[in-house]
């Protein structure tokens, strides 16, 4: 049992470091656990402290800690209202979830994680002690009980090393809930260590052919941009050469959007003095060819969103870019060089591991959960009748989006 239905809503709240506790009926035994539902964007900045020290206490992802979901929250979170689940044994937090709702025109919609609506999270989880796992089960109830009025419970982005995955299928399972699971990326990455094959990966015949030519072009450097001023000084000529890399294509780029480019300055902002920016390029002759913005977390390279000159597309200045990436990987003994997800085939030139990554959803009515389900088998039996049809077509036909 535990403490339910205590709730802080609207902006102007000071949020306490754990909800009040209640005394237990005679004969009833005292709950180890309450509750916290957030729902108010003022309240917000005040778990800072708490949920950075839950997220020491766990495993996660860089897109579980407080400074990145805060900074999606400024940037994107006017549309969304926060649902916010906490689990406290007393005064000590045990777990949290991010989350948001959006309601939908019917009036029904959905709890998400924080940044999965607009795929900005690659790898999206709850944080939960791992002293504690019965924290999660708690946290589910209490979600479960308090979003009545929304349609599903929509948790997408969870990588299968999740150590909350498996707990999350045996927990609607037991309620008898009706939830479906199904992939829906892959993350290749490589792991790093073997020095010998690493030193393969970053000396491909192709890379250094590349590398050679923009060396023999002019001055060629590969930088990383470690002080505020300096990246803050490229960051627009990263947006602009990420605009024109995607111009005239069916998916153009997203920097065309003032919110997205607000989003990258708050990243940057936030992540450089706390050393998780990575925010870096090559330069022929003192103009940059290729930008990379991403993350170094835990020992761990997150390649996030790349960019190149389509005036040097012939000699691959992106890839170029990742051979000193690699190379510097490699020198500094990081884990991992996670391209994160999405399945481009440069992406397993270089990987030796694969992660897959799950949506899970939690339905309120048969109804949904029946409709849901004959859509999704619907779309797979297209997509492999489709697959089959273009077996014998020219790979750049059959590959097409």
């Amino acid at each position: 049992m535990y403490i339910r239905n205590t709730f802080i809503g609207g902006s102007g709240a000071a949020l306490a470091p754990a909800p009040p506790a209640k005394h237990p009926r005679r004969g009833e035994a005292r709950s180890p656990f309450s509750t916290l539902r957030l729902t108010g964007s003022g309240e917000f900045g005040q778990l800072e402290g708490a949920w950075n020290d839950l997220q020491g206490r766990t495993a996660h992802t860089l897109f579980q800690t407080y400074a990145w979901n805060a900074a999606w929250w400024r940037c994107f979170g006017a549309d969304f209202e926060l649902c916010i689940v906490l689990v406290y044994a007393d005064a000590r937090l045990l777990a949290l979830a991010p989350l948001m709702t959006r309601r939908a025109r019917s009036g029904r919609g959905c709890v998400q994680f924080i940044g999965s609506s607009n795929f900005a999270a690659d790898f999206c989880d709850f944080l939960v002690d791992p002293g504690a796992p019965h924290a999660l089960d708690v946290l589910l109830d209490c979600l479960w009980a308090e979003t009545a009025g929304l349609a599903r419970i929509d948790l997408s982005h969870i990588r299968d090393t999740s150590p909350n995955l498996a707990r999350m299928r045996w927990f609607f399972n037991d309620r008898r809930i009706r939830f479906d699971q199904n992939l829906v990326l892959r993350a290749p990455l490589r792991v790093l260590g073997d020095d010998v094959q690493d030193a393969r990966a970053a000396n491909k015949k192709s890379l250094r052919k590349n590398r050679n030519y923009f060396q023999k072009a002019g001055a060629l450097r590969y930088q990383r941009f470690g002080q505020a001023r300096e990246a803050e000084a490229q960051l627009e000529g990263f947006f602009l050469q990420h605009r024109r890399r995607w111009a005239g294509t069916r998916t153009p780029s997203r920097f065309a959007e003032p919110a997205y480019r607000r989003f990258y300055r708050e990243l940057l902002r936030a992540g450089l003095p706390q050393g998780w920016l990575r925010f870096e390029a090559v330069s022929l002759d003192g103009q940059p060819i290729a930008y990379h913005f991403g993350f170094e977390y835990q020992g761990c390279l997150l390649i996030y969103k790349t960019t190149f000159d389509v005036a040097h597309a012939d000699h691959s200045p992106g890839e170029v870019l990742l051979k000193f990436m690699l190379e510097d990987a490699m020198q500094r003994r990081l884990r991992e060089f996670d391209f994160t997800v999405g399945e481009e085939p440069y992406k397993f030139r270089f990987s030796n591991a694969l992660r897959s990554v799950h949506r899970l959803i939690a339905f309120k009515s048969r109804r949904d959960y029946w409709t849901h389900r004959g859509v999704r088998l619907a779309k797979a039996a297209a997509r492999s009748l489709v697959g089959r049809r273009g077996a014998g077509l020219p790979a750049r036909i059959a590959l097409r989006p």
